[in-house]
């Protein structure tokens, strides 16, 4: 038997706190691997007494439930993130030989971590059945989902029957959580084709100014025959502060170009740099060219 639980307020932490029913039988061995190590899927956990009552005390990154979550609407990151952690703990438990059937999957006590992972109860002794636990998780994904994301209701489906599969097993819920993997995948290229593509467009309007500012040139020095005063028009036009009468037309029209030189070139090489498939990379150099 396990008593429902409760949430325990310290210090500085929050805990997660469930009664040992008398009868349960405690699994020293799970315990122990609690207590002595660290594990990635699985809340941080402690066995405390008091009275003659012994209480499990888990301690919780944040308020943030699944419970929580599902109230509010349930995403198709947060379905992929929930197989992962899942897949994740349960390879934890094979790892350390410890029982499957004492993980608690009720959303009170499922936990989403600064890590972007959800962590997981163990409940010593617990003998649940894990299918059956599973099974009642998705049926809460798919009132919970959001039905305007047809990728999203897809992959809710996809989870429902997997686990209503009687023969479902860790190779499935591998393979279900790696085709999580590719379409989030999938979606981050088409981000960063479309970034590319906005990247393309700039350069094009960049040389289309170019273009008109150099016929601008063209016009005024003709105007005025070569001298000076052509130079500084040109200067004013293009908003230069502080324009000098008498300079020479070699060395400003070096200057008015410099900055241009340099963002243009940092453009071209930042598409090249993209299209090797550097887009995140890429699109951090472009915010730091001047």
């Amino acid at each position: 038997m396990m008593g429902r639980p409760h949430l325990g307020q310290e210090i500085y932490h929050t805990y997660l706190v469930m009664d040992i029913e008398e009868g349960t039988d405690k699994d020293k061995y799970g315990i122990k691997i609690l207590q002595n190590n660290i594990l990635g899927f699985f809340l941080p956990f402690e066995l405390r007494s008091k009275d003659g009552i012994g209480r499990y005390y888990y301690d919780i990154p944040s308020e943030e439930s699944l419970k929580k979550q599902l109230e509010e609407g349930i995403s198709q990151k947060q379905i992929d993130a929930f197989a992962a952690s899942l897949l994740g703990a349960l390879d934890e438990i094979d790892e350390y030989l410890m029982d499957e059937n004492d993980i608690l999957l009720e959303p009170e006590s499922i936990y989403w971590s600064k890590e972007d992972r959800y962590l997981f109860t163990y409940y010593p002794g617990y003998k649940g059945d894990v299918p059956r636990q599973l099974k009642d998780v998705a049926a809460a994904f798919l009132k919970a989902v959001d039905y305007t994301s047809s990728e999203a209701v897809r992959r809710v489906y996809e989870f429902y029957h997997l686990a209503c599969n009687e023969n479902n097993s860790l190779k499935k819920l591998r393979e279900y959580v790696l085709e999580g993997y590719k379409s989030n995948v999938r979606g981050e290229l088409q981000k960063e084709k479309g970034a590319v593509n906005n990247i393309n467009e700039e350069v094009f309007h960049e040389n289309n100014n170019y273009a008109k500012v150099n016929e601008n040139i063209r016009e005024i020095s003709g105007k005025e025959g070569g001298s000076d005063s052509g130079t500084v028009q040109i200067l004013d036009k293009i908003g230069n502060p502080t324009p000098q009468s008498h300079v020479n037309r070699e060395d400003d029209e070096e200057k008015l170009w410099e900055n241009k030189h340099v963002r243009f070139a940092a453009i071209m090489g930042i598409i090249c740099l993209a299209e090797l498939g550097a887009g995140g990379v890429c699109l951090k150099l472009f915010s730091a060219v001047p």
